[in-house]
Parts: structure tokens; sequence; C-alpha cells
């Protein structure tokens, strides 16, 4: 309707405007669902309307969300450029609001480069200016979540999206409870917006992170005063997480020989508690607190619950897997299945590869950095190996064919010759 009424009058600024606003709205949906080239093309069509109306507030809005398009790309180098562009433009036109906003973007463009104390810097002018206007900052962040939630229920009111939103409104209230910025009986509210987004995910697949919704539920217990509610709801996230096959992957992907050192020295390999003890105070200060179970382990407690209640989902699924392994008959070499190198590849690559589409695989795999593109050939042709083995694997129908054609082929090249493999046991 906007383009046709544009069509007939070119200059008319409301429909400018309206389309302006449209075609923002489309990217942020199109980036939520992982379609980045698309979010891309979308935000850049939108910045040219913007600058065609001379809206400065608009062009920094778009710019910052460019900025974390491009971050979510690993694209730094470009999520710096737009972010700074925003940057500015939001201090020419005295808003500390998305000053603020971009600041942060810009310490988890640092953090993720592993610049700590760029980082550091980015999130204190952040912070700065976050304590300078109270709770003015929440306000408005409560204003976008609220529209979004409104975009999605006309949209797909039972979808991953609608869930994310009520869930960024619970994590929200509960953050400005705990800073003292909001009343009590906001309270009720951010858990009925929890208990809607758990509503959606428990009818969702485990990628939708149910975990995280479980983790919130269990803060407003915590602050309710409801203990066992607490404990149960924590309970839930962990079994949860742990159930997750991407997750279990990606601690064995980092942790693997840790674990094995750890479950040798359960055994009684001298040496090898010699070398866990020399790591353990380095991942206790990168928050892995998994000291003291380990230490119980050691001393022959073999109880998941009962050694991960003081820990978080992260920690708790690191000592579940030395459990299984410690559990595991001796000369059996645990390899992880085709559903857990699955469940580790983006959604938008999982949704192309079980339906047959090499068309949006191709795009998919195109958005992604080449830091990514490199981690999903890895994937990849894991999977084309045990599906020499196990042909059967309903995971693997049609997967292979399209996965090692020539689109990843020539992805493997490029992100050979452009990343370095980077390890970290540091938590993000």
């Amino acid at each position: 309707m906007i383009e046709a009424l544009l069509s007939q009058q070119p200059e008319n600024e409301s429909y400018l405007r309206e389309h302006g606003i449209i075609l923002t709205d489309l990217a942020d949906v199109l980036r939520d669902q992982g379609k980045y080239s698309q979010a891309r093309e979308a935000y850049e069509e939108a910045l040219n309307v913007v600058e065609q109306l001379g809206d400065s507030h608009n062009q920094a809005v778009v710019l910052s969300q460019l900025g974390m398009l491009a971050l979510l790309q690993r694209d730094f180098a470009e999520a710096k450029t737009s972010s700074r562009a925003a940057l500015e433009r939001f201090r020419y036109l005295g808003e500390p609001t998305g000053m603020a906003t971009v600041w942060h973007q810009l310490g988890r463009v640092a953090e993720e480069q592993q610049a700590w104390a760029e980082a550091e810097r980015c999130y204190r002018e952040s912070l700065a200016i976050k304590e300078r206007l109270g709770n003015a900052a929440a306000v408005e962040a409560e204003g976008w979540y609220m529209r979004g939630l409104e975009l999605y229920k006309q949209t797909n009111p039972g979808g991953p999206e609608t869930a994310r939103s009520l869930n960024n409104l619970a994590v929200l209230l509960v953050n400005e409870m705990r800073a003292g910025r909001a009343a009590a009986n906001r309270l009720t509210e951010a858990k009925r917006y929890a208990e809607q987004a758990l509503a959606i995910r428990e009818t969702l697949d485990a990628s939708s992170e149910i975990w995280g919704t479980l983790g919130i539920l269990a803060e407003i217990a915590d602050l309710e005063g409801h203990a066992e509610e607490a404990r149960n709801y924590r309970r839930r996230e962990r079994e949860t997480f742990a159930a997750f096959a991407g997750n279990r992957y990606h601690i064995d992907q980092q942790f693997g020989p840790l674990i094995a050192a750890i479950t040798s020295a359960a055994k009684g390999d001298a040496q090898a508690r010699e070398e866990v003890e020399t790591v353990l105070p380095q991942l206790e200060e990168g928050d892995w607190k998994i000291a003291a179970p380990i230490r119980r382990i050691w001393s022959g407690e073999r109880d998941w619950d009962l050694l991960v209640e003081e820990v978080d989902r992260e920690d708790a699924l690191l000592i579940l897997r030395v459990l299984e392994t410690i559990a595991q008959p001796k000369g059996e070499a645990t390899q992880p299945s085709p559903e857990e190198i699955f469940a580790t590849l983006p959604a938008t690559l999982r949704e192309a590869l079980s339906q047959g589409d090499e068309a949006a695989f191709q795009q998919a795999f195109e958005a992604l950095s080449p830091q990514d593109q490199q981690a999903v050939v890895a994937a990849i042709e894991s999977l084309q190996a045990q599906a020499e083995e196990e042909s059967e694997s309903p995971q693997l129908e049609g997967l292979v064919d399209i996965a090692i054609r020539e689109t990843v082929e020539r992805g493997s090249a490029a992100a050979s010759e452009q990343v370095e493999e980077e390890e970290t046991d540091e938590k993000v």
C-alpha cells in the first residue's frame, strides 16, 4: 500500500516516514529470524529513506541496528563503524539514552574481540549515562519491547519472537526491581510475562532456550521469598539446558581434555589431579565455579543434583559431562551424535537443511561471518563422516548432499584464508 502511494506521490514526507518505519520493523524481524542478508538490505533501504527526510534521530537508530546486525555476523569492523556513526549522531542530538545503548553495543564488540580494556571503557561510559538518567532508559526499553510484542502477537502469537519479547520484559522488570527503580507490584507483572513466555516455549523445540525463562522465574521466586519454588525452577533450568544437544556439544568441544583429566583423577591418576588443580584457579577467575563440585566428585560423590545446587547451568552441564564420562565403560569412546552436531548449526541453516532447500541454505550460509562459516563446515563434514556409517539416521536424511556441495566448499576455502581458530575458557 505504502509503495503504491509513494509511486503516486514520491515526495510525500508522511508516506516516506511511514515507509521508513515499516522497513525498519521488517529488518528487525528478519534479523531475529537469522535472515541477515535480507535484514541488511531492509536496514540500508530504511537508512536511505530517513536520510532523504533529513531525520537525524532515525538515522542514528538505523545505524545502531546495522551495527548490531554486523555484531551478530561477527563483522567487527563494520559493527564499530556503524555504531560509532550512530553514537556521533546521538551525541549531536543530545540524546543520552541512545548514547548509552550504543556505548553498551561497542562494549559488546570489544568483548567479542577480547579487547578487555576497551570493553570495560565502553561499558563504563554506558553505565555512567544510565546512572545519570535513572530509570528513564528502562522506561524507553520497556516501550520498545512492548512495541515488538504487539507486532509479534499480530504476526505469530505462538512463535519464538513473541516468547522472546515476553521474556525480555520479565528480565527488564526484575532488573529494575533489583536496582530499586521499580515498584514492588511490578514483580507480579514480570511473573506474568515470564509465565506466558514459558507457556509458548514449552510448545517449541529446545533451541527456543526455555532454560532462560526458567532462570528468570527462579529469580522472581527468590524475590517473592518462595525458596522451594526457586529451587524447582533452577533444577528445571539445569535439566533443560543439559538436555539440549547443542549445549552438550559445545561443552565437549570447549572442555573435552579437561573432562578427561578430571575423570582420570577421579579414577586415581595423581598426575592428572595435579594438572587439574593447577588450572582450577584460572577457571574460577573466568567464572567457572567448578572447583568445589570437582573436589566432591574426587571424594566419591556422584549425585548431580546435589553437586550443582550452587552453580549456574553451564557449570552444571560441565559437571554432568564429567559424571557421565566417569560412568562410561572403559575403552568406550564418546562421540557427538548427529543430533548434537546438527543442533549447533544456526537456526536458519537447520531449517534449510531439514527442508532440503539448497537456495535457502546458500543464502543463510553466505550471511555468516567467515569464522562461523568455518565452524559450520567442520560440523557438516563431521555429519558427512557419520552419515557414511549411519546412513539411516533421520536427522541426516537429505542433509549431506546439500551441505557438501560447492557452496560449503567455497565457504570453507574462504573461511580458511580469513580465520585463525580461537579458543577461550572465558564465559561470554
